[in-house]
């Protein structure tokens, strides 16, 4: 068992790093890398703790939701995959929504191929694509990057009346552990990401449907952690995000380069599957008392 944590281990790594030799004989050798002081406000993925030169492109590959727009969470990718998957175990893996899932005014379900048009017709707009990492050309590009198995593994599309309003990213995945372990940490947390038609906004749909992914996270999955993360020029995303009842983490500082030359100041919000049931139960005793 710790064997096999320790490859799963490694490949991690491997996946977010040019590996050199020095790099191969401390994974293979299982040694702990050397400490990285942490900078006051800088955003850290628990687990971070890599030799200084690799440290960016640790933080890059594991830092998950970056790109948030006006009521867009977005997954920031590396450039080789722009729709940001980060692992080959996800692209083998099927959607992390089994089967719909319906609220008041809206049904969530897993994405399909034949998706993409209708999520390329929100996502083209500059309000939107702003603060998008991926940023396609053409449709055709965006289809072929939005069919992508890894990419359709982790998309869930929020309906209207049958009409596409929006859609989702629900990547279950490990959590950071110590070697001995990390069995235990195996898909116990997930990173949400959500972005709604700006025809659609003001409507409270995306707080319905972000409500109704976090309660499908912790009393359907049984996860204990969700976390995003957004630009802190988002004040749409963030607000959101506060109003759900996640906390902010971390204020990471100039530690996203945009399209538009400037280095902007990221957020990193959670909440744990305790906190999710207090506040469900408060809720509810709220109204018993009303």
């Amino acid at each position: 068992m710790a064997e096999a944590a320790r490859q799963r281990r490694i490949e991690r790594v491997r996946n977010g790093l040019q590996v050199t030799d020095a790099l191969e004989q401390h994974l293979q050798r299982n040694e702990p890398f050397p400490p990285r002081e942490r900078r006051p406000g800088a955003q850290m993925t628990a687990g971070a703790e890599i030799v200084p030169q690799y440290f960016e492109a640790t933080r890059r590959v594991h830092s998950g939701l970056q790109d948030i727009g006006a009521t867009l969470v977005s997954l920031r990718a590396e450039e080789g995959n722009p729709m940001g998957d980060r692992s080959d175990e996800s692209s083998n893996r099927q959607s992390s929504l089994s089967q719909p899932l319906h609220t008041e005014r809206l049904t969530l379900r897993a994405g399909t191929a034949q998706d993409a048009r209708s999520t390329y017709e929100y996502r083209r707009l500059e309000k939107v694509s702003r603060w998008l990492t991926f940023l396609p050309s053409d449709f055709e590009e965006y289809r072929i990057t939005f069919a992508d198995p890894a990419r359709l593994a982790a998309a869930v599309i929020v309906e209207l009346d049958g009409e596409t309003i929006g859609d989702f990213m629900l990547r279950i995945e490990d959590a950071w552990a110590q070697t001995e372990v990390a069995d235990s940490a195996h898909r116990c947390q997930a990173e949400l990401g959500w972005v709604l038609d700006p025809v659609h906004t003001g409507h409270g749909y995306a707080t319905e449907a972000v409500r109704e992914m976090l309660r499908f996270c912790f009393e359907d999955l049984g996860l204990r952690r969700v976390v995003a993360n957004c630009f802190a020029d988002n004040t749409d995303s963030w607000r959101l995000m506060e109003r759900i009842g996640m906390r902010r983490e971390a204020h990471a500082v100039r530690d996203s380069l945009h399209r538009s030359g400037e280095w902007l100041d990221g957020y990193t919000y959670a909440i744990l599957a305790d906190e999710w049931f207090s506040a469900v139960g408060a809720a509810h005793d709220g109204q018993r008392d009303t």
